[in-house]
């Protein structure tokens, strides 16, 4: 399975930039959470204007509320 996720078109893998990170911690600290891995996910998802494909959409809307998701089972 992870094989088939990490070859998926939706699926994400690059290195967080100093700009990104600032980005996820300006996320956080709105957010008050310190959850840098889901702050990355709704960073990069906000950019993207994609859905969030997770199997805790509780994790995410901490982060934003707002954030479309889909769950995955």
């Amino acid at each position: 399975m992870v094989d088939e996720l990490v070859t998926h078109p939706h699926v994400v893998l690059n290195r967080m930039s100093s700009a990104d990170a600032a980005g996820v911690e300006e996320l956080l600290a709105a957010s008050r959470t310190f959850d840098v891995m889901a702050g990355w996910v709704i960073y990069l998802c906000r950019q993207r204007e994609w859905n969030a494909l997770t199997t805790d959409p509780g994790r995410l809307q901490r982060i934003d509320p707002q954030v479309p998701t889909e769950l995955l089972l």
